[in-house]
């Protein structure tokens, strides 16, 4: 009988991750759209939520690892629709420790998933869009 090579052991391990990848880029966004169809209707002043995602490039020596930057919240649609609203944020509002930062913490690695490792994610009652970006620190 021949003997398996040690990578074969793990093939299982590898088919559920690629099905569960699968189902939660399939299913991630529409649990997106759920979270912030209640966010609007908890937050009626808010018009609309925009955030970076990435792995940083460098880190100071610490470990760089995916999470998500700069989750601002805009609340008239002439700022959140401004050019250089991810860059200036004019007429934004950051919000951390506050949801909808506070949620959106605690499923990075679904983000990640769903919209990509580097990317800018912009939400309103309406629409999620992407754009993928790499000018970052």
């Amino acid at each position: 009988m021949a003997r398996k090579k040690i990578s074969e052991h793990f093939v299982p391990f590898v088919e559920a991750k690629e099905a569960l990848d699968k189902k939660i880029k399939a299913e991630g966004e529409t649990a997106m759209k759920a979270f912030f169809k209640d966010y609007f209707e908890a937050h009626p002043e808010v018009y609309g939520v925009k955030w970076e995602q990435f792995v940083p490039y460098f880190n100071d020596g610490s470990a760089c690892e995916f999470s998500l930057h700069g989750v601002y919240t805009f609340k008239t649609k002439d700022a959140f629709e401004s050019e250089d609203s991810m860059y200036d944020n004019d007429g934004a509002e950051e919000c951390y420790n506050d949801e909808p930062y506070d949620s959106l913490e605690k499923v990075e690695d679904i983000l990640e998933t769903v919209f990509g490792e580097h990317a800018r994610v912009a939400v309103t009652r309406d629409s999620i869009t992407t754009e993928e970006f790499c000018d970052h620190d």
